[in-house]
């Protein structure tokens, strides 16, 4: 069997997996930039559509792709590089639901019990959940009042604030949308994270936060096109976000607001998210994406 014989196998398991894993088929142009979304949601890290289509033979152009695109694939579907995946060992972790797929909302659907979809349907579809709440968890009325979640309203966990989402699978949970409700994400960033960024003024609870992506192992070069790249993709999905932010006052997270992306004051070299509401009405989510640039 031929080096190029074992990759070209590889790699198609390696479409199939992802294929399965979004719940869709990679036919069109917008199926691709679908996938870089997807991928951007769990990893936070960007493979361009273009790439995606080379490596489902959707352009003809010939090209092989490099090590490092392949290991975020095979990390998307949970193998810890591509070597994992070309060897299907142990290193595999629990497949994660991604966000915003076919497969993921039938699942969500059979394991959401009974009571709280009627709660859902009679809040008029929006799920949320008050009580089971975990041992320890302050009462809810400290950091709600008639379904309102106030800015500095503090959670221990991630787990405790994407309940009242109605969000359980906890694989990941800084770039969650909101079920139901496209376009509306839930942000968890640390402040001050040596990645990221996310810098701003502390002391009047971040009325923005800048991202500048930073890495000691990468060129400069490299470096200049990351944050290029998460710039475009900010702008290309416009959305909406609920920030809960870790660090900020204690290693809890704490409830900033509503924030979407500043044009003025973003560029390719960084993004800048600024707060455009403090409380948010739970019953009416959808009201938030006027706020759409």
């Amino acid at each position: 069997m031929t080096e190029q014989y074992q990759l070209d196998e590889a790699l198609a398991r390696l479409r199939n997996q992802i294929e399965e894993t979004v719940g869709r088929k990679m036919k069109t142009p917008k199926d691709f930039d679908f996938l870089a979304e997807q991928i951007f949601d769990k990893l936070h890290e960007s493979v361009s559509a273009t790439t995606l289509k080379r490596i489902w033979g959707y352009l003809t152009e010939p090209s092989t792709p490099r090590l490092s695109t392949l290991d975020l694939l095979a990390q998307f579907i949970d193998y810890k590089d591509w070597d994992s995946f070309c060897h299907q060992d142990s290193s595999r972790q629990p497949v994660p639901s991604p966000v915003s797929t076919t497969s993921s909302l039938k699942s969500r659907r059979l394991l959401i019990p009974l009571a709280v979809l009627v709660i859902a349907l009679l809040v008029g579809g929006s799920i949320f959940v008050i009580s089971s709440y975990s041992e320890g968890q302050k009462d809810t009325g400290e950091f709600m009042d008639d379904y309102y979640l106030k800015r500095g309203a503090h959670f221990d966990r991630p787990q405790d604030y994407l309940k009242i989402f109605g969000i359980y699978d906890l694989d990941f949970y800084w770039g969650r949308e909101v079920y139901n409700h496209p376009g509306i994400f839930i942000w968890g960033p640390e402040y001050d994270n040596p990645t990221y960024g996310n810098k701003g003024d502390a002391a009047a609870m971040m009325p923005t936060i800048t991202e500048r992506w930073t890495s000691d192992n990468v060129s400069p070069e490299q470096i200049a096109q990351r944050n290029s790249d998460l710039y475009y993709v900010a702008l290309h999905r416009n959305e909406i976000r609920l920030t809960f932010m870790k660090n900020l006052v204690d290693s809890g997270y704490v409830f900033l607001g509503v924030y979407r992306l500043s044009k003025t004051e973003s560029d390719t070299t960084h993004t800048t998210w600024e707060r455009v509401q403090d409380n948010v009405y739970l019953h009416d989510l959808h009201d938030l994406l006027k706020y759409c640039n």
